[in-house]
């Protein structure tokens, strides 16, 4: 099972979001499966959810970054992070089956450069592993619990990821959500299938500020 609804495409390699991969700060902890803000992630495996935290933004220590979070799920192969996520339905020590849809994908780049912004980032630890993700520095070895995702993970040619190959065409992603350039009912549920993808973005748009507005009322 893949956590997206459609086929799974690693870049090539080299490439920055392999697992592994040498970049400025530090080594890649996971892999970077591009696709568009509010594509709903599903559980590779069946588990239990042992961890939510911020993974980027403020609350993680990289404001260069939008907030969003992580879900980590402790299933047959190891504990799976989830990150990049949003509007999360789960809580810890909740069940998860396979396929189940608990969170979607949120924007985590702040600027559109001609890349894509938004992605899910998905690393995977022992068993045993407590935390909220590793990081990975230059000149030392690969943390300890830390696995490499990318055997969970098909590899397919990413010639035939329509997603990519629109951002190389110059497509916003608000673009690409558009009906009209883009088969919304790609990355959505079949129920959903039938509204544009710029009505459903609307939408968790809408919910996304609902809860912002909740929790800051609550502090």
């Amino acid at each position: 099972m893949t956590p997206l609804k459609h086929k799974i495409y690693l870049d090539k390699i080299p490439a920055q979001g392999r697992f592994g991969a040498i970049r400025k700060h530090d080594i890649h902890t996971g892999v970077d499966l591009h696709c568009p803000e509010f594509a709903l992630v599903y559980a590779m495996e069946t588990g239990t959810v042992v961890n939510i935290c911020p993974f980027t933004g403020d609350d993680a220590g990289s404001p260069w970054w939008n907030d969003t979070s992580a879900v980590l799920i402790k299933g047959r192969s190891g504990i799976v992070l989830y990150g990049e996520v949003g509007l999360i339905k789960v809580k810890v020590g909740d069940r998860v089956t396979k396929g189940d849809n608990f969170a979607c994908v949120f924007k985590v780049l702040k600027n559109d450069k001609g890349l894509p912004t938004s992605m899910l980032h998905v690393e995977l630890y022992h068993k045993d592993y407590i935390g909220d993700g590793e990081w990975w520095k230059h000149d030392e070895p690969q943390p300890r619990h830390l696995k490499n995702v990318e055997a969970m993970l098909k590899r397919v040619d990413e010639r035939n990821d329509p997603y990519l190959q629109m951002k190389k065409r110059g497509l916003t992603d608000a673009e690409i959500a558009d009906g009209t350039v883009f088969d919304a009912s790609y990355y959505m549920e079949p129920l959903e299938a039938e509204r544009s993808g710029k009505e459903i973005m609307e939408e968790f748009r809408k919910h996304r500020q609902k809860m912002k507005n909740e929790i800051e009322a609550g502090n």
